[in-house]
């Protein structure tokens, strides 16, 4: 069916930019994720369309444009939460506190991370809920406040360390 062979080309793509954004080919990854974005807005699936502009958030955050990540990153929040896809929505709350992070906007990123992490604990979704600590920690302690982040931070490689087969995706962890 051609609906599945659309949906199924941007799943390709967007492997594929992930792929190339991973391996440092910035420039391959923004048009085969164009193209991706390209897709799921004509097929209208809306959790791949939320998937590629988080890639596109990580993209720009992998190239240095922090304000470019950001914008991405809300633009994939604010549909999310449009479409109640509170998965989704965290991740992109995750993506938004790495960028407020990075430009060293403490309160920002501690209040998108506080927001991610009380999403997570009311969908009891453990993984999500460990990332969302594990960021909140980091910016706790960029804060001055240490002994509150560390705390967090300790219960995360506890999670963690139970689960030896989860893997961390980087791109979500910003611990200075």
């Amino acid at each position: 069916d051609e609906l599945g062979n659309i949906e199924g080309r941007t799943e390709v793509f967007y492997w594929r930019g992930v792929m190339f954004t991973d391996t440092g080919k910035y420039t391959d990854a923004r048009l085969i994720l164009q193209q991706a974005l390209a897709l799921a807005n004509s097929t209208g699936n809306e959790s791949q369309k939320i998937n590629v502009l988080l890639q596109l958030s990580r993209l720009s955050y992998s190239e240095g444009d922090t304000s470019k990540a950001g914008d991405d990153a809300n633009d994939a929040l604010l549909f999310a939460e449009s479409r109640g896809l509170n998965n989704l929505a965290t991740i992109a709350l995750i993506d938004l506190g790495n960028a407020f992070n990075a430009k060293n906007e403490y309160p920002k990123a501690e209040a998108y991370f506080r927001r991610a992490l009380d999403i997570a604990h009311r969908m009891k979704a453990r993984r999500l809920e460990a990332l969302s600590k594990l960021n909140l920690g980091g910016v706790l302690i960029q804060q001055f406040r240490a002994n509150e982040g560390l705390q967090l931070v300790e219960q995360v490689l506890d999670f963690f360390q139970d689960r030896k087969s989860t893997r961390l995706n980087s791109s979500h962890i910003t611990i200075s």
